[in-house]
């Protein structure tokens, strides 16, 4: 996150309005951490290889037991959870939308108050440049 703010404000400040692209972070909790130190743009294969499950990452085979049962089949398992996926980061766009609008860390369920934790370190260690 650091290294994310520090270009961020080298970019804002030499004038240069290029979103920060960050590959290989596509899970929601680092997609908001990132984005609150000033990355915009996020792609990566996370979304296809773990299952979210309250804002982190776990294993689909995990997932598949606590969220749809013991006997469910593998390649059960493995559709739902690249469609739930699927809309968990239809989701969390439309949470980071409103969160850009209204600045507000609650629209950042279920991680609300360690993401405004991370903003208020940051903004600390940067003298509120951020």
């Amino acid at each position: 996150m650091t290294q994310i703010a520090t270009l961020k404000l080298a970019m804002d400040e030499a004038g240069l309005n290029i979103p920060l692209h960050i590959f290989g972070a596509l899970d929601p909790l680092s997609v908001c951490l990132y984005y609150i130190a000033g990355a915009e743009v996020f792609d990566g294969l996370t979304w296809l290889r773990y299952g979210y499950r309250n804002g982190l990452c776990i294993y689909p085979h995990n997932l598949g037991a606590v969220q749809y049962g013991l006997h469910v089949r593998d390649t059960v398992v493995r559709s739902r959870v690249l469609a739930d996926n699927y809309y968990a980061l239809q989701s969390l766009r439309q949470r980071l939308l409103e969160f850009e609008t209204t600045g507000r860390f609650e629209k950042l369920q279920p991680h609300a108050e360690l993401l405004s934790n991370a903003f208020d370190s940051l903004q600390t260690k940067f003298k509120g440049r951020l």
